[in-house]
């Protein structure tokens, strides 16, 4: 996702060879993660709802006792949040690495 366009008309051709992508402009998904757009007042709203319900079915849980466990609403996320220098690149690069997580690189 980014405001750049000749950024994201460079990193398509790299990204459609490592996943299966279809551009329809505005996302709906990614990475199971649900994108809804609220033109009114500007927001994104991300939901894992249907991919939820999908891991319960296929664990037979679809009838389970439900827990709240939401995250904070409005939580803005601003540049300033993100890895100042390389160092801490770096170390989110590491560590995502030993939860198992991918990383493009």
């Amino acid at each position: 996702m980014s405001d750049d366009e000749q950024f994201l008309q460079g990193v398509k051709p790299y990204l459609s060879n490592a996943f299966e992508m279809t551009n329809t402009n505005f996302i709906e998904f990614c990475f199971k993660i649900q994108v809804s757009k609220n033109i009114t007042n500007h927001s994104l709203h991300l939901s894992q709802k249907k991919y939820l319900a999908y891991v319960l079915k296929h664990f037979g849980m679809l009838n389970c006792k439900l827990v709240d466990a939401s995250l904070p609403t409005r939580k803005k996320f601003i540049k300033k949040m993100g890895p100042k220098d390389i160092c801490e690149v770096d170390l989110m690069k590491t560590m995502s690495m030993l939860k198992g997580e991918n990383t493009i690189k």
